[in-house]
């Protein structure tokens, strides 16, 4: 049972196939509702097996699938652990999700897996990364105001500055350049010239230079595409060296400083996410005011809040930004391939939650998702988006 990065997220989103399973429900970190827990999940672990069935699955294969889950109810330690939600989707074997905030309990069964509940954490409004660097320590997370996660670099990143002697090459130039370091481009790594070349002092900030190289390396490749704010965390002279070689599009200029090498991941989400709280506001107020001027000049071909046209968009990969409300629910059939829907007035057995199918569809093709309350999306119905190009 993990948090969930971002990464995780698109890659549930990708997921498709017939019988998809997913529960999401309240839970409880004490007190006497801990005790409530276990039986609410059995219950909805049984509605989930009925709903499949209903949609012409066999039981053997959903109480196969689901056996595992079952046997959580007597686990005490599973339940005594948990976060404010609990999440589960299940194709061929479950991904139990620990939410950092409250869910509505619900069970759906279809093509794709249920999820908007999660959205309000991950959403592109609210995500920002944290960078912790020393010489000592490297370490990248991805949080919200509600969790934080570290998330990996690549391989060949070096965690410290003991780890710089494995890339360094012998006899180099001390002549200043910037680049890539070597093995990652054609561009020549950073280099020194000018007063005090050779004396300690020189050779060591060239090493520091090295290795923000490197790391900056790492962090580029494993944020590729990424629009979050990325707040360091960390002592000069490092901090201001990073800066200098970092081409990362949404570097924050403030920073949390001081030693992060025993920092807790949550200290660091703490104060990172005053500094970007300011920054998100600017962000969501742009991306409305974008979709204001674009509903205005070319409704239906640059913004939409009609949710089929949404839907149809997301689809094509034309959605850029995307808003849901998370405290709405629009119940309907969805053909892809015919390119129709049809939403209804109550939830009927076949249908799927046409927010979610919007979410998910927006998400394969890396829009930025935002999940919040009805009164604050900027249309005037439960979805609204802005395009990348209009329809052909």
């Amino acid at each position: 049972m993990t948090g969930l990065t971002r990464e995780e997220l698109c890659a549930l989103a990708r997921h498709e196939g017939p019988g998809s399973v997913s529960i999401v429900m309240p839970a409880h970190t004490g007190g006497p509702d801990t005790r409530e827990d276990p039986i609410r999940f059995r219950n909805l672990l049984r509605e989930a097996e009925e709903r499949f069935v209903a949609l012409g699955g066999r039981r053997p294969d959903i109480r196969r699938r689901l056996e595992p889950l079952f046997a959580l109810e007597q686990n005490a330690e599973f339940w005594e652990h948990q976060g404010r939600g609990l999440a589960v989707f299940v194709d061929d074997r479950p991904r139990i999700v620990r939410a950092p905030m409250d869910l509505e309990e619900l069970v759906a069964v279809g093509l794709r897996f249920y999820l908007k509940p999660l959205l309000a954490a991950m959403s592109e409004g609210e995500r920002f990364y944290v960078l912790a660097l020393s010489q000592q320590t490297v370490r990248l997370f991805e949080a919200s105001p509600y969790s934080i996660h570290e998330i990996d670099l690549p391989p060949d990143t070096p965690r410290s500055m003991a780890d710089l002697a494995q890339y360094e090459v012998p006899e180099r130039s001390l002549q200043f350049h910037t680049g890539a370091p070597p093995g990652h481009g054609t561009d020549r790594a950073a280099m020194f010239h000018g007063q005090g070349v050779g004396t300690d002092e020189a050779l060591e900030k060239r090493k520091i230079w090295e290795f923000c190289e490197y790391v900056k390396t790492g962090v580029a490749r494993r944020l590729n595409g990424q629009r979050a704010p990325l707040v360091l965390a960390g002592t000069e002279p490092i901090l201001g060296i990073y800066r200098e070689v970092s081409k990362y599009p949404n570097l924050v200029d403030d920073a949390v400083h001081g030693s992060p090498d025993r920092a807790k991941p949550e200290d660091l989400r703490n104060r990172a996410a005053e500094m970007v709280r300011p920054l998100f506001r600017q962000g969501l107020a742009r991306d409305a005011e974008r979709y204001h001027r674009a509903i205005e000049s070319a409704p239906g071909d640059r913004a939409s809040n009609d949710l089929e046209t949404v839907l149809f968009a997301a689809l094509d990969g034309r959605v850029d930004v995307l808003w849901v409300a998370t405290d709405a629910h629009v119940w309907g059939r969805l053909d892809l391939q015919a390119r129709r829907v049809d939403p209804h007035a109550a939830r009927q057995p076949e249908d799927e939650e046409l927010l979610n199918a919007a979410s998910v569809l927006a998400l394969r093709s890396r829009a930025a998702v935002h999940a919040m309350p009805r009164v604050s999306l900027p249309g005037a119905g439960p979805s609204a988006a802005t395009f990348r190009f209009p329809a052909t």
